[in-house]
């Protein structure tokens, strides 16, 4: 009697278990069948991607810095050479080519005053796209994982993720429809809020009550994202300011409006 009382409790307690986890399951978009596929496809699929990393390396063009991030809008060049390129700024900015150090970034291109954290999310965003599109086999994957690596910088998830600009919303489902997936869970849905660039030339002056009505968001002396800097960027109109401090003018407040 007391053995069949063990049976039936397992029983129930399994049961009770199973019912809770079936509709997760079902709630999940990835199937068991989605992610075991992914499993047995990662392997050959990273071969593919690294060797293709390999031959777009060595096809960039011979700049660097500020040269190259201007090429990334250069419509004349074709769709793999953009891809190389932005992967070589990849290199370039991100410490140990680790897309995960998004927070390492710091400092300016002169004499233009263009932010290098911004210009680095260009650059991967801006590879990822052309890469997707590609017709290569591991192509898919490398987008893949180098969305993947900037999702694992917390602040570049929370600041290009959760909000992002419209390509990034294009990229994701671009993955999904290819059956390119993050390592776990699925891809930050967005809030779009402009478009790439968005790295530009710092123009113009705008007050700080200004910027913060207009909720901007501040950059610092180095062009990292923080709550109050020397630098607003209006991330709708693509457009980034310098902060004047409010000055005292027969006793008004004088406030300098972004220059058209």
């Amino acid at each position: 009697m007391k053995y069949f009382k063990k049976i039936m409790f397992y029983f129930l307690a399994f049961s009770l278990v199973f019912s809770l986890y079936v509709p997760l399951i079902n709630a999940s978009e990835r199937s068991f069948d989605d992610i075991y596929s992914d499993y047995l496809n990662s392997s050959k699929w990273e071969k593919d991607a690294e060797e293709l990393l390999f031959e777009l390396r060595s096809g960039a063009d011979p700049l660097t810095g500020y040269d190259l991030w201007r090429s990334l809008w250069n419509e004349s060049i074709d769709p793999e050479k953009r891809a190389a390129n932005a992967i070589k700024l990849i290199d370039e900015l991100y410490p140990d080519s680790d897309i995960r150090r998004w927070n390492d970034i710091e400092g300016f291109w002169y004499p233009g005053i263009v932010p290098k954290p911004l210009a680095a999310i260009d650059a991967v965003y801006v590879a990822s796209l052309e890469l997707i599109q590609m017709d290569s086999n591991g192509s898919a994957w490398l987008a893949r994982n180098f969305v993947n690596d900037l999702s694992r910088s917390s602040r570049a998830k929370f600041h290009f993720m959760k909000t992002a600009p419209a390509e990034y919303l294009t990229i994701i489902n671009m993955l999904r429809d290819k059956g390119m997936n993050p390592v776990i869970g699925n891809w930050t849905e967005p809030e779009v809020k402009g478009k790439l660039p968005l790295a530009v030339p710092v123009r113009g002056y705008v007050g700080n009550n200004w910027a913060v009505s207009m909720n901007y968001t501040f950059l610092n002396g180095s062009g990292q994202i923080v709550n109050m800097g020397n630098y607003a960027w209006d991330r709708i109109r693509g457009r980034i300011y310098r902060i004047i401090d409010r000055e005292r003018n027969g006793g008004s407040h004088v406030i300098y409006f972004p220059i058209q």
